[in-house]
């Protein structure tokens, strides 16, 4: 595998010819890429939890309450809740304007659902990583157990 840190981006390729662009295969070229490590210069400007809500609000979404919205969107992240925002807009409108009727509520609601399956997978997958790892256990100890070293 080979790695290439060019214009800010990491490109990697794998010998079968397998490319890929902002990706960092899980461990192979973390130590490549953090040598060549630029500083990034950021256009967009920073914007407060209030300004977003008033950039959301600009767009057509109804926030009743702007103070509560905005520290909804500290306690939760902006970049967290986009995903939700851009599945109710409008995109084939020019300026991308939110579907009619879509208030901040309804984007919550879908944040609280995805959080609820979210949770319940973890939980579940924690309760099957228990029972592989006392499977596993119980058949090396009982396998391997020799009794002169006990």
């Amino acid at each position: 595998m080979s790695c290439v840190f060019v214009d800010g981006f990491v490109n990697w390729r794998y010998n079968e010819g397998v490319t890929g662009r902002h990706t960092i295969p899980s461990g192979m070229c973390k130590r490549v890429a953090l040598l060549f490590m630029v500083q990034v210069t950021y256009t967009k400007p920073h914007a407060s939890a209030l300004k977003r809500v008033e950039h959301l609000r600009a767009k057509g979404l109804h926030i009743p309450q702007r103070n509560v919205a905005a520290k909804k969107i500290d306690a939760i992240g902006y970049e967290r809740l986009r995903i939700y925002f851009l599945s109710r807009r409008q995109v084939n409108v020019a300026g991308k304007p939110f579907i009619p009727g879509i208030t901040y509520n309804h984007i919550l609601r879908l944040y609280q659902c995805d959080s609820a399956i979210r949770d319940a997978c973890f939980s579940a997958v924690g309760q099957f990583e228990l029972l592989l790892h006392n499977s596993m256990s119980e058949a090396l100890s009982s396998t391997f157990w020799q009794p002169s070293l006990s």
